[in-house]
């Protein structure tokens, strides 16, 4: 009984900062977008990181919130060559 209540414990520690960790990495991803405020910018930015630039675009035209657009797969695509 004794390992198994270790063994538990330290599988929900791992979660929680795997969890924490995704957070973490998603608002590093949005604060970029932030910074650019205008669709140009972010499209110019985007096609500068190296994403296709249809992507660019239609994530330029898009109206959803920062916090969204940094769960796209062409930004993660962009990105990930930073982090």
């Amino acid at each position: 009984m004794r390992g198994w209540l270790n063994e538990f414990k330290v599988a929900a520690i791992e979660s929680i900062v795997q969890e924490l960790d995704a957070w973490i990495r998603q608002k590093l991803r949005c604060y970029p977008l932030k910074q650019r405020k205008r669709s140009w910018a972010i499209r110019t930015w985007l096609i500068c990181l190296g994403v296709n630039e249809r992507e660019a675009i239609k994530l330029e035209a898009s109206s959803q919130e920062w916090w969204h657009l940094s769960q796209t797969p062409a930004l993660h695509r962009g990105i990930n060559k930073i982090f």
